[in-house]
């Protein structure tokens, strides 16, 4: 997910889906949207994806690095009177153009609790 300081995201992910004589899994789907923060660290995260959908995510913001989501969809079973889908997701940043890489960081962490020196592994350029 890349945030402007405007509130603006874009990004990509990957979902799977699972029904009951139905599943498939998409790669790579856009997404673009915004994102709001109030005072009290809770917000929206309102966006439109490249397949068509269109959603309005509830987020705190938990630290610089670390978001949760909850998300509530309609579940849209034929002859089924309508339910719904609720589910919560993380946000995490791994890297940054103004910072450390951080996956690299915990990496390098968990290379050393292996007894293995950090930077032995050279990442790709």
């Amino acid at each position: 997910m890349n945030i402007d300081r405007n509130g603006n995201v874009t990004g990509e992910f990957d979902v799977t889906r699972r029904r009951e004589n139905k599943s498939g899994t998409s790669l790579n789907v856009s997404y673009w949207g915004a994102i709001t923060v109030e005072p009290d660290c809770r917000g929206t995260l309102t966006f439109e994806t490249s397949a068509g959908a269109q959603r309005k995510d509830s987020i705190a913001v938990l630290n610089s690095h670390e978001m949760l989501a909850i998300t509530r969809a309609p579940a849209l079973v034929p002859d089924v009177p309508l339910t719904w889908n609720l589910w919560t997701y993380r946000i995490a940043r791994i890297s940054s153009a103004n910072g450390p890489d951080m996956l690299e960081t915990k990496i390098d962490a968990l290379l050393g609790r292996l007894g293995i020196a950090p930077g032995t592994f050279q990442k790709d350029q």
